[in-house]
């Protein structure tokens, strides 16, 4: 069954069971990476929001669900960024190879990607977002 804010959590079990080449790891949000032990490479997996699809649904509405898989490298030897997005290009790969169009239940529509924040480069960590949605009923 469907429920809200658990996308994350079967996005978070396909990148563990893959085997991914990087931790992979929980997180409430992308604030919250700098109060944590920053391993890298790394893959977080956070919870972005939870929005009404079909407003016009009164007895069993329709949400549409956000989750974010953020990458993160470390290359501190080059200003622009250039080595972390280069350390990162193989991971995003698998992940979208892994993620696009995957179903994580029956109660889900298939995954689409969307646009995400923007990517970051801050002291040597490189942090390359990318973003899905499913819609589903709570039934």
């Amino acid at each position: 069954m469907a429920q809200p804010y658990l996308l994350p959590d079967y996005i978070f079990d396909r990148l563990d069971a893959a085997g991914l080449d990087a931790r992979i790891r929980h997180i409430a949000s992308l604030p919250a990476m700098a109060d944590q032990a920053q391993p890298a490479p790394a893959i977080y997996v956070l919870p972005v929001r939870i929005s009404i699809a079909d407003e016009e649904v009164v007895t069993s509405p329709i949400f549409r669900e956000s989750a974010m898989v953020a990458i993160a490298t470390r290359y501190v030897n080059q200003v622009g960024g250039e080595g972390a997005r280069q350390f990162a290009a193989p991971l995003m790969s698998s992940v979208i190879d892994l993620l696009a169009g995957w179903q994580p239940t029956s109660d889900y529509t298939p995954l689409r990607f969307e646009t995400p924040v923007e990517q970051q480069y801050i002291l040597g960590f490189g942090y390359y977002p990318l973003q899905v949605y499913s819609l589903y009923e709570v039934s």
